[in-house]
């Protein structure tokens, strides 16, 4: 290869070139966005905490089945 084409594909030149355009588009999100995107996203949990409680019954099911086959493959006694 060439010394040329060797610059090319360094590492380098293509960090600075990425750095360059990183300085060029990139923007601090405003506190107003900050603050609008922890509101989406509490919302966001809210919904799913309604819908995913960990108390429900199935769970509870799951776990002691689960619980059990463990401690029956595993000959685990109290």
């Amino acid at each position: 290869m060439k010394s040329d084409s060797k610059n090319f594909y360094s590492l380098v030149p293509n960090y600075a070139a990425l750095r360059e355009l990183e300085e060029k588009y990139y923007h601090k999100p405003t506190e107003e966005e900050i603050r609008h995107f922890l509101d989406f996203w509490q919302e966001v949990y809210d919904i799913w905490k309604q819908n995913n409680s960990p108390f429900e019954l199935r769970y509870v099911e799951e776990k002691v089945k689960v619980r059990k086959s463990l401690i029956e493959k595993f000959g685990i006694r109290h």
